[in-house]
Order: structure tokens, then sequence, then C-alpha cells
């Protein structure tokens, strides 16, 4: 028995006002530059212990044994002693690197190989020291540019995770240059407490208002089986989920436990989420205008758009993980630029942001040649995106190009900004692509909703009583939702076909039935009547209710009932 339903899920994007638009946009830039602000008022990542190997002052450029209180590394026989002391855990990495003051550098450009010897010591709460490393040779490239009074900064050891409260370095050259060397400054560079702190915390607070926000999209939508969500309801399911792992519940073990296995998940977190966003992007922009079923086969809709973001993925997790490695445990590279392998892993890496940002800038022009008068919902899409999406998607991109997404951060307001852009956007789509609260079509919202006389996509739904929609074979098409392989979906197109045929036939029935009406057929003389119907179905369903369609004759009285369950 074919059954006609009302059933369109509405989302608040759907009814949405200008003046809700506005109110969302706003709030989502009001707190993003709220963000930028406490992050730039925020603790410096870094702090920095500089000290002289000679202890000279007043710009000596020739060591004295009575004015300077340090000692010169030039002789080969010396050696200098310093170290930090009282750091923790918390500090998270040590970094020695070294910067040599040039005597000639208003002469000419040198590059000088110098060979170093450290060795390291530690101890914890005031205990004997303990020997890490002894006599450790570093060969280290010196590059001095002329007219620069030091040379580039050189990275001498690295402790990438803190286990004792005391790190003590003993520094020597072996057959150091003489006519180049003035001076050495060593600098000792740690993370701050505060700034852990910081990073922690609101790592928290985004995680839990995560999940706040998963929660509440999963409640609002139980009563709908997965095979009536919209395309945008699962992708901001897909979307919330890898905002967990970007948002890193695991981060603290990075800090509190030693190894490569946990800032190696870190990067794969991320790069596992810019994947999903990327792939996001360009199937929503491209399905603004491949709304039919038919044009999102898997082969030629979604399997492209897989392989270039899946490549983007793998190259995100190789480049962020090389730079983390090398940051902490390679401190022999004075830049991972120096590096011939990364400097090609990172041009193909530059070169699929290129390909990507191509793409999705013709996908987007396309959009925009959709006729949306005939769509009001599509329109709303194209705005949405258009205004809201490509702002994200040009600070995202930025973001990864110039590494401002990634492994490494410099301040605390690069970090807590892209922290709260991503977290902000996914939030933002989670509430636009909630149901309204009217319930499956109907109205009402977050009080920022419009009327929904402009959406004539709304429209009704067929299906048999017997028959559900797979997962495989739905789309929803300006919230409206259909199955290719549906039954009643074909029968009502083999009905439009032959639609004149049916009605031609009815005509001539309800002639033989007045004719033998008048002949004194029939029953006791009755005319036997012919309506002309026309189906009245409920504008909402309410939850585990029923609700009563009426079928009315031409002249609007009633000839039937039906009943139908609710949702």
């Amino acid at each position: 028995m074919l059954e006609l339903e009302r059933r369109s899920m509405k989302m608040q994007l759907q009814s949405m006002s200008k003046r809700g638009f506005v109110l969302v946009f706003g709030c989502f830039v009001l707190l993003f530059l709220l963000s930028v602000i406490i992050g730039a008022a925020g603790p410096q990542v870094w702090t920095e212990k500089r000290l002289s190997t000679t202890g000279c002052v007043n710009n000596v450029t020739r060591f004295d044994p009575v004015t300077c209180t340090g000692v010169d590394l030039t002789q080969n026989s010396t050696f200098w002693i310093a170290g930090v002391h009282h750091i923790d855990k918390l500090n998270q990495q040590l970094t020695v690197t070294v910067n040599i003051k040039n005597k000639v550098y208003q002469k000419e450009s040198i590059t000088e190989n110098i060979n170093f010897t450290v060795t390291t010591r530690a101890r914890a709460n005031s205990q004997d020291w303990v020997t890490l490393t002894h006599d450790e040779l570093a060969n280290r490239e010196a590059v001095c540019s002329q007219y620069y009074e030091f040379c580039d900064p050189i990275t001498l050891a690295t402790i990438p995770f803190i286990k004792y409260d005391a790190y003590q370095f003993n520094i020597s050259i072996i057959h150091a240059p003489t006519d180049v060397i003035s001076d050495i400054f060593v600098t000792f560079t740690y993370v701050q407490q505060s700034f852990t702190f910081f990073e922690l915390w609101f790592r928290f607070v985004f995680l839990i208002d995560t999940f706040i926000i998963l929660f509440i999209f999963i409640y609002q939508l139980r009563s709908y089986h997965w095979s009536e969500w919209l395309i945008e309801q699962r992708w901001a399911l897909v979307l919330l989920c890898g905002l967990v792992a970007y948002n890193n519940p695991f981060f603290p073990m990075e800090i509190l436990v030693e190894g490569w296995f946990f800032p190696f998940l870190d990067q794969v977190f991320i790069a596992s989420f810019l994947f999903l966003l990327l792939l996001f992007w360009l199937v929503m922009i491209d399905g603004i205008r491949n709304y039919s079923p038919l044009s999102r086969r898997f082969n030629t809709f979604y399997l492209p758009k897989i392989i270039l973001v899946g490549g983007f993925w793998l190259l995100v997790v190789i480049v962020f993980s090389w730079l983390e490695f090398t940051n902490a445990y390679d401190p022999e590279s004075n830049s991972i630029w120096e590096v011939k392998r990364f400097v090609f892993f990172y041009v193909i890496f530059l070169l699929f942001i290129i390909s990507y940002s191509l793409w999705l800038g013709y996908l987007f022009i396309r959009a925009l040649t959709l006729d949306t008068k005939s769509l009001p919902y599509l329109g709303k899409r194209l705005y949405f995106f258009g205004i809201f999406t490509i702002f994200v998607i040009l600070l995202v991109l930025c973001g990864i190009i110039f590494g401002l997404i990634g492994p490494i951060h410099n301040n605390a307001a690069e970090l807590l900004s892209y922290l709260s852009l991503i977290n902000l956007y996914i939030y933002v789509l989670a509430i636009v692509y909630l149901p309204t609260t009217g319930g499956i079509g109907g109205g009402g919202g977050i009080g920022m909703n419009g009327g929904d006389d402009d959406n004539p996509n709304m429209i009704g739904m067929v299906r048999l009583d017997s028959g559900g929609f797979g997962d495989s074979d739905v789309e929803s098409v300006g919230g409206v939702r259909m199955s290719v392989d549906d039954p009643g979906v074909r029968y009502l197109e083999a009905m439009e076909a032959s639609g004149q045929e049916d009605s031609d036939s009815e005509e001539e029935d309800l002639d033989r039935n007045r004719n033998r009406g008048g002949n004194g057929g029939g029953i006791a003389g009755k005319e036997e009547k012919h309506y002309p119907t026309t189906i009245e179905t409920p504008s909402a369903y309410e939850e585990g209710g029923s609700s009563e369609g009426v079928i009315r004759g031409e002249e609007g009285e009633e000839v039937g009932r039906g009943s139908s369950n609710g949702i």
C-alpha cells in the first residue's frame, strides 16, 4: 500500500532568517577576536638564559684574563661549564644553542666547520650528578654573513623530555678558528611553565566543549534513523568526532611520559582532522550544484577528492612528524631547511595545497552560477559557505602553509587563535545543522528562524510501508529525503509518464457510471459519485505520536481519512 508522508527533516540553516545569519557570524567573529586578544596577552612560550663564555664586558674583542671572568674556548685545553636548575616536566624540553661573535664580520662572509665536545650531566632533588653523555663530539657548520656581527645560531644539544630538575653542560672546542671567534654565547632555552598551563587549560576547555556539543547534537537527532539524517548532519557528526581528536585528550601524556609515541599520535590526530575538514569542504561545495543522487556516485564524485586529500594527509603526517623529530631529537641539523629530502616533501606539500585551492575555487565559482531563485534552500547553503566558510578556509590554508597549524608554536596568540578558530567553526556547523525544534517539517528553532513560505523545496516523500531507505541509497535534496531505488519513486515516475492515459480512462468510467444511473441501473436510482480528491497531510510529526490525513473532494467536503504513525 502506497503511503504519502511529509517527512522532510528541516535544519536550522533552512529556516534561519537574515538576522539569524548575522547573529551567528557576529558571535563567531567576536569570540575569535576575543581568543586572539587573550592569546596576545598570554605568557611567552620560551624562556632564554644567555651566557657569555668569556665573561668579557664593554665589547672587548680579545680575551683578557684580568678583566674577563670566563674562559677562552679558542684555547684547546679549556672548557666551559654552565647549566640550568629548578626545571621540571612542565618545561617540556631544553635546548642548548651557540652564537659565535665574528671578529671580521665587516670584511667578508665566512663558513667554518667547528668541532664541539659536550658532556651532559643531570641530577634530581639535589642528589648526585648522573652523566648522560661524555665528551660527545658535535660537528657543526658555522655560517657567518658579512655585516652581521653574530653567526647563525648553532644547536648544540637538545633534551626532548625533562626528567631531572637540574642539567649541567661541559663545552669545549677542538681546533677552534681563532681568527674568526671573538666570543661565544651559549643560550639555554626551555618552555615556560605558565605557557604549558595555558595550553593545557585551553585544550581541556575546548575538549569539554566539544564533548558537550557532540552530546547535544546526538541527543537532538536521537529520534531520527541514520538513513533520515541529511548529508550535512552526517558530516557534522564526523567533524565533531574528528575535533575530539584534534583537541587531543592524550596531550598531557606528551608532557608526562617520555617517548616518541604520544608526539607522533598528536601529529596523526591533527593530520586526520585536517583531512576530514578539507574533504568536507570539497564535498559540500561540489554538492551544492550536484545535488542529484545520480551525480554523487562514489567513483566519480567521492573517489577523486579522497585521493587528493588522502595524499595531503600522508604528506602532513610526514612533514609535521619530521619537524617534531628534528626539533626534539636531531640537534645536529641547524635548520630543517638544510635537509634536502625535507625540502622535496615540503615542495610536494605546497603543490597539493595549490591544487586543492584551485579545485575548491573552481567548484565555488561553478556553485555561484547556480540559479538559486527556484531552489531557495540551496541559495542559503551557498550564502552560508560563501560568507562564513570561505573566510575559515583562507585562514586554515594560510595557517598550514606558514606553519601556524602544526607541532611548533612560537607564541600564545598563534596557538589560541587557530585552536579557537577551528573549534568555533565546527560548533557553528553543528548548531546550524541541528533539526528545528518543531520536529520533522516543523517550524520553531533557536529564536532566529524565519518563516517557511520561502522554501518550496519542502515537498513530500513517497515510500512503501514495508520499504525503508538504506544508507547508501538515500540522498537529501533541499531537505527532501529520497531514494533512487525506492519502489514508490519508480511508481510515481511510471504514473507521471502515463498520467494522460489514466485521466482519459477515469473520464470514460465516470461517463459510464452516469449513464447507468440515468437508465435505472445501479442501486435504487442513486447516482454513483466519483470524487476528484486531494490528500492533506500533517505539516509536522510529533515524536512517538500519530497523525491523521484527510481526503477531501473537489468542493472541500471530507470524503475519507487515513492515519500514519509518527516518528
